[in-house]
């Protein structure tokens, strides 16, 4: 039995390719996130700049500042990082918006992360009363209990 195996590579670009400087989170199979620099991006992949160790044919997450998370596959090395085709759709609307300002953190930031404030005020919350509440719970506590017991005794 003869076995055959095929390898497909993509001959042309699926769209323009664009030059960008768009801070990015990669996660690969480890998902230790690592701070890559994406420089040129297009519809079918793009280009991240990294010193770190990435396998080609790695499956990885891209969280692109502008764009969003991305899956991808590591299909190139160069001299400065990897090339990346992208494995889930990418809307063209949004290749123009790659690189701009979003609520994406780079990890390597040493700022602090306040994300609750201690000096808010709290809301007031109406409850009901005690007594109301232990019969509430007693009520339907009973009223589980005789369920139970109907599709018991039902059988």
């Amino acid at each position: 039995m003869k076995e055959v195996a095929a390898r497909v590579y993509r001959t042309r670009r699926a769209g323009e390719r664009y030059d960008t400087e768009a801070p990015s989170t990669l996660r690969g199979a480890s998902q230790v996130p690592l701070d890559v620099l994406v420089d040129q991006i297009s519809l079918s992949g793009c280009h991240i700049l990294t010193p770190e160790e990435v396998d080609v044919g790695e499956l990885i997450s891209l969280g692109i500042a502008g764009l969003g998370r991305v899956e991808a596959l590591v299909v190139r090395r160069t001299r400065t990082g990897y090339g990346c085709a992208f494995i889930s759709h990418v809307p063209p609307s949004l290749l123009a918006r790659v690189g701009e300002d979003t609520p994406v953190i780079a990890l390597s930031d040493d700022r602090p992360l306040h994300v609750f404030d201690a000096d808010a005020d709290v809301p007031h919350v109406e409850k009901l009363p005690i007594r109301v509440r232990f019969l509430l719970i007693t009520g339907f506590c009973a009223l589980s209990w005789i369920a139970i017991i109907t599709v018991i005794a039902a059988i």
